[in-house]
């Protein structure tokens, strides 16, 4: 059975022969390609040059193969492949702020969670806009106007300040952010692209569409077409860059301390603070105080130093975390068939104490790791506590030479979940497993690592509003 073509608009000039055009251009068109005319549903337009303007639709009965096709009068608009059309004025400008308007108003209206009207947002509403945005006539204005809409809402359901990093939202996944669209970026970049293959086209009808139009493009965006980036992602590393200011670098191109970025239902509850730990606006009373220099500034819970993050996530005696990740180690440990000692009291060739976290034994092999977390402040600040771990109990290895194969471990974690890249580095079985080890401490569904531990410690630990508090482990 002949297919069906709902939606052919017929161009025609409805001078001398008009009748055998239209049986030419619109009925012998679709038998030869096996299909047939919806007339019910075909619509059209005729224009014709009167003087110094034209007249749209001067004939009021139009018919092909004896079937009368409905005239689009000016004023009026039909969708066409997405787009509504207007006979006087072509494609009609979409009002695509009042349609996120709504597209948001219904999609706060829904009983969702922050982090599922987040991938709602950039997995359904965002696409939903772009055909029409590309389609039409799109002004620079609207874009950004359209961009900072979107902004406001994520930071109101994100519960984040309105004066985070933009970088925070629009970096891709595996450099730390949320990877949501910016249309003043993505939609230039898809227009350029379109009129770019306009000009390459090996057609010849649709070249000459394009030289007659004078299709032209930018000469920066001609070399970003022609070179080996790829326009669509350029932007995000762009993003990224201007984020670098707010030592979030550290976390580029680093799938495994940002795979939560991916899905934030993986830390539940916790996934608003987590975005405040990596944008540094989580409200500690040094970031609460800028501005109010009589509002005080000391930890709530030791009163020893000001409450700033690196001294909560490092420093407070009052925090337990370590202890926290050490438990969690030590189960993975034991579920790969290691067996543990906890602490042992050991003396080193000077004759000091040294009492490293854990020893971890199995077959002729043992690790000694000690657990550490740090703040992130430079690409260096990790990988300088793993050495130093591993220097302070280098001298234990007399003591511990009938378990062959010795090998001094700092476990290093950061305080907002980045994991050194030394890591990737260990080849032994021994330190395959504890490798891992954090792979798994990450990952795991059931296991609630460090890194929500840290934020149930924070929010039990300062008296804030309740959408800051979380049940703690």
């Amino acid at each position: 059975a002949p297919g069906c073509e709902e939606n052919i608009f017929i161009l025609n000039n409805l001078s001398n022969g008009s009748k055998k055009n239209k049986k030419t251009i619109a009925v012998c068109f679709v038998d030869l390609v096996g299909m047939a005319m919806n007339y019910k549903k075909t619509r059209g337009f005729h224009i014709a040059p009167k003087g110094k303007t034209y007249v749209v639709n001067s004939r009021n009965k139009w018919k092909v193969d004896n079937n009368e096709i409905v005239l689009i009068m000016p004023g009026e608009h039909k969708k066409y492949l997405g787009a509504y059309f207007d006979p006087r004025i072509g494609v009609e400008p979409e009002n695509s702020l009042a349609k996120l308007e709504d597209y948001l108003k219904n999609l706060e209206s829904l009983p969702l969670k922050p982090g599922q009207k987040v991938y709602c947002l950039k997995t359904f509403v965002i696409p939903s806009l772009l055909y029409g945005l590309l389609q039409s006539d799109w002004k620079k204005h609207t874009l950004v106007d359209m961009d900072r809409r979107i902004r406001n809402y994520l930071k109101e359901v994100l519960h984040l300040a309105l004066g985070t990093a933009d970088g925070l939202l629009y970096s891709a996944t595996k450099d730390g952010g949320l990877g949501i669209q910016k249309l003043e970026s993505l939609i230039p970049n898809l227009t350029y692209n379109k009129l770019d293959k306009f000009n390459k086209s090996d057609e010849r009808i649709i070249h000459a569409i394009a030289a007659f139009n004078i299709i032209n493009i930018t000469t920066e965006m001609t070399n970003l077409l022609c070179s080996s980036i790829n326009p669509y992602t350029h932007w995000r590393k762009q993003e990224l860059a201007r984020w670098k200011e707010f030592r979030c670098l550290y976390f580029e191109d680093d799938s495994v301390s940002n795979s939560w970025c991916t899905d934030l239902s993986r830390l539940k509850s916790k996934h608003i603070a987590a975005l405040q730990l990596r944008s540094n606006t989580y409200p500690t009373r040094e970031f609460t105080a800028r501005g109010r220099p009589t509002v005080t500034k000391m930890r709530r819970g030791c009163g020893n130093a000001t409450e700033t993050l690196g001294h909560i996530s490092g420093q407070c005696i009052k925090l337990y975390r370590h202890n926290t990740v050490a438990k969690q180690l030590i189960n993975k440990a034991e579920k790969l068939g290691w067996t543990t000692e906890k602490e042992p009291n050991l003396i080193d060739n000077q004759g000091r104490l040294r009492k490293p976290d854990l020893i971890f034994k199995k077959g002729d092999q043992a690790l000694v790791v000690n657990v550490t977390v740090r703040k992130e402040d430079n690409k260096s600040s990790l990988e300088k506590a793993f050495q130093e771990k591993v220097e302070y109990y280098s001298p234990l290895r007399p003591q511990i030479e009938k378990l062959t194969g010795c090998k001094n471990i700092g476990f290093v974690v950061g305080a907002r979940g980045k994991f050194p890249k030394i890591v990737n580095s260990w080849s032994i079985s021994a330190c395959q497993d504890i490798k891992n080890f954090q792979y798994q401490h990450l990952f795991s569904k059931h296991s609630k690592h460090h890194f929500p531990h840290t934020l149930s410690i924070w929010s039990s630990s300062q008296n804030i509003s309740e959408n800051y508090k979380f049940t703690p482990p």
